[in-house]
């Protein structure tokens, strides 16, 4: 996107003007995704998952619960509960016989193709309106 953007200040008004829509959506869409932040440090509601229900988000595709992500950052009781609920209580069985790094790299591989992510992602208390979000006009071209 910033290659397409003019290198001077004061032509960008201009520029962003002569765009199409599809054009100035996606470039209202990364100036949107740059600020936001959901990082928490606990699992509780966020009003992210606001902007992930309007947009019919699903968080599975873009996420992955790896060590950096989520594991090393949770209990080894946590991680085996989710590894339990998530595969089965067979897998999850030998991680309580681990340190918790040798745990979290364990329950990375056997979560890697399943597509969970923490509950507070999917199971949102925060609710939006149901109606439709008005359709944005276009914009006429010269």
């Amino acid at each position: 996107m910033t290659t397409t953007l003019p290198k001077n200040n004061a032509e960008l008004l201009p520029w962003l003007l002569q765009q199409s829509d599809d054009v100035t959506a996606n470039l209202f869409a990364f100036c949107v995704a740059a600020t936001l932040d959901s990082v928490c440090g606990t699992e509780c509601d966020h009003p992210v998952n606001t902007l992930c229900d309007v947009l019919n988000l699903d968080t599975s595709t873009y996420w992955k619960a790896t060590r950096e992500s989520y594991l090393n950052h949770v209990s080894k009781g946590r991680i085996t509960e989710v590894v339990s609920a998530t595969v089965s209580a067979e897998a999850a069985a030998p991680l309580a016989s681990n340190k918790k790094d040798e745990a979290a790299s364990m329950a990375e591989r056997l979560l890697s193709d399943t597509g969970w992510i923490p509950e507070i992602c999917w199971q949102n208390t925060i609710r939006v309106r149901t109606t439709a979000l008005p359709h944005r006009k276009s914009r006429s071209r010269s």
